[in-house]
């Protein structure tokens, strides 16, 4: 957790996240807004979610976040009661820096921390379409009626901007015109564009094969060479 580097001790002392204690047990502690956490550029959806019933952290209000970690370079997809559908890929076994339940070292970022992907941005509405931002603490976002993990995880199986509800839930977006902004392991910020060589995952049954610029940036150690971008 950053939550200490951004002049918030007593939120992460609130929440004991050094005593292993899951979320889900101190779920009045997270209906914070942290601003440092949200895109001044993103003013068009609430700053504290409501949850559904259906879903873990049920009823809780959590702050919002425009930054979600990069996991997947495909689709991930998980029915209501949490079972994974056949052929997709979950967020814990992702090929990126960061993913569920999962610790993971620079020793494997094999492909180089300036060239792997860590953090991109979402905001909660792109023109007509529902992107639902994220929720910093991580779980599902008031309006996410398909996965737990896509408002707080993030996927290269849609292009950047994808004007498509759906889709746009689960990958990058910004209101930066023509791409998105993206921070690299390194700690290094580069502006994605969203003309950026990329094969959509137009199903999400597909074998995840990394066949793209935009995949090659999430995944940690393919050991392809990543092109241009």
């Amino acid at each position: 957790m950053i939550l200490p580097y951004m002049e918030q001790d007593d939120l992460y002392a609130r929440l004991r996240i050094s005593e292993g204690i899951e979320l889900d047990k101190v779920a009045d502690k997270v209906s914070v807004y942290i601003s440092g956490l949200a895109c001044p550029s993103d003013m068009t959806g609430p700053r504290i979610f409501q949850h559904e019933t259906t879903f873990k952290n049920a009823g809780a209000n959590h702050g919002m976040t425009n930054y979600v970690a990069m996991s997947l370079t495909k689709q991930a997809h998980l029915k209501s009661d949490g079972r994974q559908f056949p052929a997709y890929r979950t967020y814990k076994e992702g090929e990126g820096a960061l993913a569920i339940d999962t610790r993971r070292r620079f020793k494997d970022i094999t492909d180089g921390t300036s060239k792997t992907l860590a953090v991109s941005e979402r905001v909660y509405r792109l023109g007509t379409q529902l992107c639902s931002a994220a929720a910093w603490p991580g779980s599902a976002a008031a309006d996410s009626h398909i996965s737990i993990n896509w408002d707080t995880l993030g996927t290269t199986a849609f292009v950047v901007n994808d004007p498509v509800e759906l889709n746009c839930r689960q990958g990058a977006s910004s209101y930066h015109p023509g791409g998105a902004k993206m921070l690299f392991v390194d700690g290094s910020v580069r502006f994605i564009n969203e003309t950026i060589d990329a094969k959509p995952d137009a199903n999400g049954w597909s074998a995840c094969v990394i066949d793209s610029v935009y995949e090659r940036l999430v995944a940690r150690n393919d050991g392809q060479v990543l092109g241009d971008y």
